[in-house]
């Protein structure tokens, strides 16, 4: 009788996204976190997006880091780090870069550019799970 309980077990568990985001990110360099995890929730609706470094060990998982690269007052380049399993090594994605020549960045700005951020980064993101029962 445990084994249907485990199998069913199994069938619920999703796949994890653990994000990092620098300790001593700037109001933007927050912003752009909250609106990175949203991209990710868009990209990648089944999977648990979740705060930390760690690889889950579901299928699927991956952890994550966000690296400022740079931030001005009109500018920010960042690019993102993951790895799939605990013990590999982090690649790397392109540097990405928002300008705002006119005007100071803000927060409302970082949505699309977050979405850009994951696109350009061609990260390896959880596929979702097809039911067996269709």
């Amino acid at each position: 009788m445990s084994a249907p309980v485990s199998a069913m077990s199994e069938q619920r568990a999703r796949p994890v996204i653990a994000l990092s985001c620098p300790q001593d990110a700037s109001e933007i360099g927050r912003a752009l976190c909250d609106a990175l995890k949203q991209a990710l929730r868009q990209a990648s609706p089944h999977a648990v997006i979740r705060d930390g470094e760690e690889v889950a060990p579901m299928a699927g998982s991956l952890a994550l880091k966000l690296v400022a690269v740079r931030e001005t007052r009109h500018g920010i380049v960042t690019q993102l780090q993951w790895k799939t399993t605990s013990g590999a090594g982090w690649e790397t994605g392109p540097e990405v870069a928002l300008d705002s020549p006119d005007v100071a960045l803000r927060g409302s700005m970082l949505s699309r550019y977050a979405e850009g951020l994951v696109r350009a980064s061609r990260l390896p993101l959880p596929a979702e799970r097809q039911d067996q029962d269709q």
